[in-house]
């Protein structure tokens, strides 16, 4: 046991160890050495030999790490992928429009798409002895089989143009997006007419309105400040909702900025804080 007693004749204080399974031992005063009896103090008061002593000992301190105060970073991250997924919806809703002020800004800055094509005829069998050309692509290449690739093609609604001595005539508008490769395949009809299909833009709006909806998961993980992972996997994603004039891409880079920098205030589920 660790105890504390006083030298009977100099009074000086001092800290030893006693053996646990004895009621009184024998001491040496590191000041005077001066050899004198010690016990435990006990709960009827004194002893009759010449010192008492008591126990020793300092409550044990734990040192926690400083949680730091919170930020208004997840907020604002919270209006930026707010204001994304209001702009997703309404780029979506006013898709083409929309769609290719997009896209002329996305060309603006170098990014790029590929495509490949592949003709088929009614049998879906491959058709070879055509010519093919796409709007703004110079470097179509044949692969075989009735396709066609191309890569580095800028982005927006652009025109294929196939011709044939056997079938009609075909002018099929395509999307082409950055990042994606964007596949087609055209059938072509026996004739000597000319067709001409216009790109719809549905398909393009659904795809839009989900990467929109990735930022809305992103903005709820951000309010409850939990799930980090989910926040940044939907500012992420929310990228590719492009928005007019890719004013949505820039504010989820700006969000998932603000997300890294606020990554200790989030809580990941049952594990708690984040570290």
């Amino acid at each position: 046991m660790k105890g504390r007693t006083k030298c009977p004749k100099c009074n000086h204080a001092f800290i030893l160890n006693l053996p646990s399974d004895k009621k009184a031992s024998k001491a040496v005063c590191p000041n005077c050495e001066t050899e004198f009896t010690i016990e435990t103090k006990s709960k009827s008061g004194r002893s009759d030999k010449e010192c008492f002593w008591e126990e020793h000992g300092e409550p044990r301190k734990t040192i926690l790490s400083s949680i730091k105060p919170k930020t208004n970073k997840p907020k604002i991250a919270v209006i930026i992928l707010t204001c994304v997924f209001i702009i997703g919806i309404a780029t979506a809703v006013f898709s083409e429009m929309f769609i290719v002020s997009s896209l002329d800004v996305a060309s603006t800055f170098g990014m790029t798409g590929s495509v490949e094509i592949r003709v088929i005829d009614q049998y879906n069998e491959s058709v070879d002895n055509i010519t093919v050309s796409i709007e703004g692509v110079d470097n179509l290449e044949k692969t075989g089989n009735g396709s066609y690739s191309a890569k580095k093609v800028e982005p927006g609604i652009k025109e294929i143009s196939i011709s044939s001595s056997e079938y009609n005539n075909l002018k099929q508008e395509i999307l082409i997006t950055p990042f994606f490769n964007s596949y087609h395949k055209i059938r072509l009809n026996k004739g000597v007419e000319t067709e001409k299909k216009v790109y719809d833009t549905k398909g393009c709006s659904f795809i839009l309105i989900i990467f929109s909806v990735f930022a809305l998961i992103g903005a709820v993980a951000c309010i409850q400040r939990k799930h980090f992972d989910v926040a940044v996997a939907g500012s992420l994603i929310g990228i590719l909702s492009f928005g007019f004039f890719m004013i949505g891409s820039i504010l989820c880079i700006i969000a998932f900025i603000l997300i890294i920098k606020s990554k200790e205030e989030f809580e990941d589920g049952k594990k708690g804080k984040v570290f």
